[in-house]
């Protein structure tokens, strides 16, 4: 996971969302059994959350192999708790016998048209994977109703809560909560409630991704131990030139290297390294 910068809300977006939003406040007065959501509406916008996100997902940093999907932060329709892990069929990049449970009878419905609660992700990481998950800090508050098939209240639109899953638009510092070990392999930071949330949530320990994050994983790690050794300074500049190309915004798993590069360099900050290759400056903590 990448930290990015939320594209710029389009001109005349919040009127349109604004008169859906409407529409859902009405369905709840005169039809609240089933929601019925304008699912072409957010579609139209996916090409500004393609280019933020340099056609790579949110969560996995994988490449968009099609056009992704326009995930929806905070579920809208429901929010369901995971029922079975399941985990990835070998070689198949499926998911096997993960099963979700009900947990509310509404979503976050008045987000369902937010601009600050989308953000594109790859089909595997929204549908077999995150689905209507949203976990929360302590928990979800139980249905008063013994009768509800929803064992927990709904969200209610101003209530303050902490989510568990961590947004690539909004988090400050991912690596008190991630990292990543030579391999590529993901893992909570000291054991983050956060961090292993997310990955849960998200399935960002699966297989496949760890097959592919793998090269990328052992190839930075050599060339940072290299930089860290190196005295001469314009071998130095060149190593650190090909650790900010791989943490480019626009190379692949490039969160995951900055926070392997973060971990190896006991917490010198990305700034630092650019800034050093800029200038030769000295390459300092972010603490």
């Amino acid at each position: 996971m990448l930290k990015l910068i939320r594209p710029v809300k389009p001109v005349g977006f919040q009127d349109l969302a604004d008169v859906e939003t409407n529409k859902i406040e009405q369905q709840l007065v005169n039809s609240p059994d089933k929601l019925e959501f304008n699912d072409g509406f957010w579609g139209k916008y996916k090409h500004h959350f393609m280019t933020a996100q340099s056609r790579k997902c949110g969560y996995c940093e994988m490449p968009l192999s099609d056009y992704g999907d326009v995930e929806h932060y905070r579920p809208k329709s429901v929010v369901d708790d995971i029922d079975s892990e399941g985990s990835e069929r070998e070689a198949l990049m499926n998911v096997s016998g993960r099963k979700f449970k009900k947990s509310c009878k509404y979503g976050y419905w008045w987000l369902a048209y937010d601009w600050d609660n989308y953000l594109l992700s790859c089909k595997l990481c929204n549908q077999p994977w995150k689905r209507a998950l949203f976990p929360i800090q302590g928990g979800r508050i139980g249905n008063d109703n013994d009768d509800s098939e929803y064992p927990h209240k709904s969200p209610q639109r101003g209530a303050i809560e902490t989510p568990l899953l961590l947004n690539p638009y909004d988090v400050r510092d991912l690596s008190e909560h991630i990292k990543f070990n030579s391999v590529g392999l993901i893992e909570p930071f000291e054991n983050s409630e956060f961090g292993k949330e997310t990955i849960r949530t998200c399935g960002l320990d699966r297989l496949s991704l760890f097959q592919a994050r793998g090269r990328v994983a052992k190839v930075v790690n050599n060339i940072i131990d290299r930089f860290s050794r190196v005295d001469d300074l314009e071998q130095a500049t060149f190593l650190g030139q090909i650790i900010l190309d791989m943490g480019d915004k626009n190379s692949a798993f490039a969160g995951m290297v900055r926070l392997i590069f973060h971990t190896k360099s006991e917490g010198c900050s990305w700034e630092s390294l650019e800034h050093f290759v800029a200038s030769n400056a000295p390459v300092t903590s972010s603490e």
